[in-house]
């Protein structure tokens, strides 16, 4: 079976740019995975007191409407409330 390659330097600049408009004030990071997918780490004081399951609902929900076809080549999102990292 073949694997997709994906575009990591294009997937992953719409990726940030769309994150940041929708977030503002979050940190965003990505590194490139395996065939070009794109990992997700974000910081935001949007995400204290949510579960992590809301955090991950809440950034696939924008991930998905916003670059549509595109998210497919995001294998995982880490979300952090600022209230997580002392």
């Amino acid at each position: 079976m073949a694997s997709t390659t994906f575009d990591y330097a294009k997937i992953s600049q719409q990726t940030k740019d769309v994150l940041a408009e929708e977030i503002p004030n979050a940190m965003v990071s990505t590194e490139e995975g395996f065939g070009g997918r794109v990992h997700v780490k974000i910081v935001s004081d949007r995400f204290d007191g949510m579960s992590e399951r809301e955090k991950q609902e809440y950034v696939w929900q924008i991930l998905r409407t916003r670059l549509e076809a595109d998210a497919q080549a995001i294998s995982f999102v880490l979300p952090y409330g600022s209230d997580e990292l002392s």
